[in-house]
């Protein structure tokens, strides 16, 4: 465990350096090989982390920018992140889509930029058509911001926009969305 928060605290370091939406070098130390083990580690330290800042808005944006970033990051390299066997342990075996799902939702909420741009977009949409990325994680989160922001009009023209192109591009019909 402590190899992780020494790793999730570097990505901390490696994003404080850079004030761009995303950046396409964040090095993660052998992320690439990380096994299932490995990976519900980092996703319930993320999830953990991401939870237990909602009452502070200044670390908790700072969290969900950090683990968004590490998402994509991972994406980029390996893939959407995915477990090769499924634990029996249901929280374990859900962590990922959990943790990802949680992310997506904040982020879009507080800096839809990171989300809606062309590069994410085409990722997303490429992790998607290779059934990595499961669509009723979209699906949901998507719907979920789409009814928040039509209640307090939240996003700017822009980004209406590009949340309009993202449901295009990601095949997402909103009114087939699960209350999961």
């Amino acid at each position: 465990m402590r190899f992780f928060m020494s790793f999730f605290f570097s990505l901390i370091t490696v994003a404080e350096c850079n004030a761009e939406p995303l950046r396409s070098d964040i090095n993660l130390p052998g992320y690439d090989t990380l096994n299932d083990t490995e990976l519900i580690q980092l996703f319930s330290y993320m999830y953990k982390e991401e939870v237990s800042t909602r009452r502070n808005p200044i670390a908790r944006k700072y969290v969900i920018i950090n683990n968004f970033k590490t998402i994509v990051s991972i994406t980029r390299k390996q893939g959407f992140p995915k477990l090769m066997v499924q634990p029996k342990n249901y929280k374990k075996s859900t962590i990922i889509n959990r943790c990802c799902s949680l992310t997506f939702h904040h982020i879009l909420l507080d800096e839809p930029e990171y989300m809606l741009n062309d590069e994410v977009i085409v990722l997303f949409k490429k992790e998607l058509e290779a059934l990595r990325l499961p669509l009723l994680l979209l699906q949901n989160v998507m719907s979920i911001v789409q009814e928040q922001n039509a209640k307090d009009n939240f996003f700017s023209r822009e980004i209406k926009n590009k949340f309009d192109l993202a449901i295009r591009e990601w095949g997402i019909s909103l009114n087939e969305t699960s209350n999961e």
